[in-house]
């Protein structure tokens, strides 16, 4: 008896540490869930967090999807809409949270609220995220659906995952029950718009000899004066940065580069990007 009871009261501690963790994290962002629970690499889901425990994870009744339009590829600096769904009969709360990250768990990109009322934008460590912004009783229960935009990088920095947890619950998502949902996205480089863009760019600088193989050198045709340098490889590895000390020969060494077609971004003192490429060859 005395055993029982003392796993009993130690039960009960835990059940309620947990309920106010939970409401206390719900108090603090009332609008949002708290930022790191998405399920990417190092992080927590709201369930694991033990947030939301007393559920199922990906169970039968319900599902968790993130939609990206079109193909699942994408072309560097374009915007895409995208749309998280959570579906379960009988159920009318709904919650979620989003992050997009490259292969090595960095940032991959941006968001852009596009419905203040119902999404909201955060900030952890060097991560990003999208997640509802309120935790509201659906007018029609059984599912619901959040659209926001992404902002692919500006380079290509190869393949971009998308990370997401969902909860589905009766009515309050502050407790300690609801069903969680979790999905991932992967989508790659347009590598054919990504040439496209390549051959089709108006390019203010030239950079020659075409191909190179240990030294490039760069002319601007432009009236403001260019102040730093930056290479990229077309999988989004930055090869060397350097500021202009003069405009007079301006050149890099490629001599430690591999073999393929790299980006050279040069920016004035105006703030004004300029590119083009260059191809390396032994």
């Amino acid at each position: 008896m005395m055993k029982t009871k003392t796993t009993f009261i130690k039960r009960s501690i835990f059940l309620g540490g947990c309920a106010w963790v939970c409401i206390s994290l719900f108090t603090q962002y009332f609008t949002t869930p708290p930022a790191g629970v998405t399920g990417a690499p190092g992080e927590t889901t709201c369930y694991t967090s033990g947030c939301h425990e007393h559920g199922a994870v990906n169970g039968p009744n319900g599902e968790g999807h993130i939609i990206f339009p079109g193909t699942q590829s994408y072309i560097p600096g374009n915007t895409y809409r995208l749309q998280v769904l959570l579906k379960e009969s009988n159920l009318k709360a709904f919650g979620f949270e989003l992050t997009a990250i490259d292969s090595s768990g960095n940032q991959a990109g941006d968001f852009v609220i596009v419905d203040s009322s119902n999404t909201a934008y955060q900030t952890l460590g060097q991560r990003i995220y999208i997640s509802h912004a309120d935790v509201p009783s659906n007018q029609n229960p059984d599912s619901m659906i959040w659209e926001f935009d992404w902002v692919a990088p500006a380079t290509n920095i190869g393949d971009v995952r998308f990370y997401m947890a969902g909860l589905a619950a009766i009515g309050i998502l502050s407790q300690p029950l609801g069903n969680v949902y979790t999905d991932s996205l992967m989508i790659t480089p347009d590598m054919a718009s990504i040439s496209s863009y390549l051959n089709s760019m108006q390019n203010s600088i030239r950079t020659f000899p075409q191909p190179a193989t240990d030294m490039v050198n760069i002319t601007i045709d432009s009236k403001e004066h260019p102040q730093k340098i930056a290479v990229y490889s077309l999988s989004g590895e930055r090869m060397k940065i350097n500021d202009i000390l003069s405009t007079k020969g301006i050149r890099f060494s490629c001599e430690h580069f591999a073999e393929g077609v790299y980006i050279v971004n040069i920016v004035s003192d105006r703030g004004k990007q300029y590119s083009a490429k260059c191809v390396v060859r032994r």
